[in-house]
């Protein structure tokens, strides 16, 4: 059972091919005490273990489906199983007249301030005590992606600052979309911050091999670029030409960049960027 997702562009210039045949799903801790109050045989969910690669340290995610009426207690279970601190929920709970996901927090909240749900998730059967921080991203439009990069990449370092501990849960409505976008995103980040290459594709595949569909649309793909340039000029403007980085751009995705270049108004600045990548 899965809420119904954008449908996939299957253009073959971006399309990254992966395995098919791994499984998207999570096996759940089938013991009493924490399996109290599931459904019969309900001993999976449909989210995948992400692990990212970044320089010598490892990124650790859980990509997960954004949570059904009937799934809402295993969606819990595998937050206290994995002791994820975390949950970034990309998408709203209705989109355009249709159900994204299911409200699966509590409708009194401990505490509130802006997007930051604290919410003390007490196993009673122990008295043990869990915190995880509830992160809601409101800035995706209806149709394709945001506008600019801003929104995300401060929604991320947010995150960042918060996580201490286990996976990042991370959600949107199927879970591969939006899910995809943002842990590309935060790697992306990462590799800029820690001065190391970064090739998208590869991160992208990479992400296929543990959940099939990571990064749903041709769109999706192109905006985990866009963040990169976006992020890149930034740095420029602050530090200008005395700030290097050690970029390898696969051959197959100058073409890509170059269409996008042509697409999307930008200013001078990206636009020498983009040169000084592409054809250097």
């Amino acid at each position: 059972e899965m809420y119904e997702c954008d449908e996939n562009d299957n253009d073959p210039q971006w399309n990254i091919a992966a395995p098919r045949h791994m499984p998207c799903r999570l096996l759940l801790d089938p013991t009493p005490v924490c399996a109290s109050g599931l459904e019969k045989n309900q001993d999976y969910i449909n989210a995948s273990y992400i692990r990212m690669q970044v320089g010598a340290e490892e990124f650790f995610y859980i990509s997960c489906q954004g949570p059904l009426p009937s799934t809402v207690l295993a969606f819990w279970q595998m937050i206290w199983e994995n002791k994820s601190d975390v949950i970034a929920m990309m998408t709203l709970e209705v989109e355009r007249g249709r159900i994204k996901c299911h409200k699966y927090w509590p409708e009194r909240l401990v505490e509130n301030v802006c997007l930051n749900i604290t919410l003390n998730y007490l196993l009673f059967q122990t008295g043990e005590t869990h915190f995880v921080r509830h992160l809601k991203f409101t800035h995706w439009p209806d149709h394709g992606v945001p506008h600019c990069s801003e929104q995300l990449v401060r929604f991320i370092r947010y995150l960042r600052a918060l996580h201490h501990k286990g996976p990042v849960t991370v959600h949107c409505s199927a879970g591969i979309g939006r899910t995809g976008v943002l842990i590309c995103t935060d790697v992306i980040l990462s590799l800029i911050e820690n001065d190391l290459p970064i090739n998208v594709s590869d991160i992208v595949k990479e992400m296929r091999l543990q959940r099939h569909g990571m990064i749903q649309t041709k769109e999706q793909y192109l905006f985990c670029y866009k963040v990169w340039l976006e992020v890149l000029q930034g740095i420029l403007q602050l530090h200008g030409n005395q700030w290097q980085l050690d970029i390898h751009l696969p051959v197959k995705h100058r073409l890509c960049l170059c269409e996008y270049m042509q697409s999307k108004p930008f200013s001078v600045a990206v636009v020498n960027l983009l040169s000084l990548l592409i054809f250097s």
